[in-house]
């Protein structure tokens, strides 16, 4: 992010809130499933553990054994598994 993105990053989330929230979904268990973890912080979302990392677990997870990926709940872009 750029140093006048946060602005827009801010938004984002809440416009992302605002279209969680016209659906039957519940705001206080809601999930976001992405790999920015700011937009789940900014909107007040939880965000998925396997993802809480962001883009950097995507970047090593295929370096990670399958003991260490299941013990940090991690994924990897060749092994991935539905959250």
């Amino acid at each position: 992010m750029t140093a006048g993105s946060s602005s827009e990053a801010r938004d984002a989330s809440f416009r992302i809130r605002f279209r969680i929230a016209e659906g039957s979904h519940d705001l206080a268990t809601a999930k976001l499933a992405t790999v920015s973890p700011v937009y789940a912080i900014e909107s007040g979302l939880g965000i998925y553990p396997e993802l809480s990392t962001g883009s950097f677990v995507l970047r090593i997870g295929d370096l990670l054994s399958e003991e260490q990926r299941l013990a940090s709940r991690h994924i990897a872009l060749r092994h991935r598994r539905p959250l």
